[in-house]
């Protein structure tokens, strides 16, 4: 469970990064 939250938490960063880019 702990990997699973932790590659949301990324995946959450990522697509956060992206609309800020973008």
């Amino acid at each position: 469970m702990d990997f699973l939250d932790d590659f949301i938490g990324i995946n959450e960063s990522i697509v956060g990064l992206y609309f800020t880019v973008k």
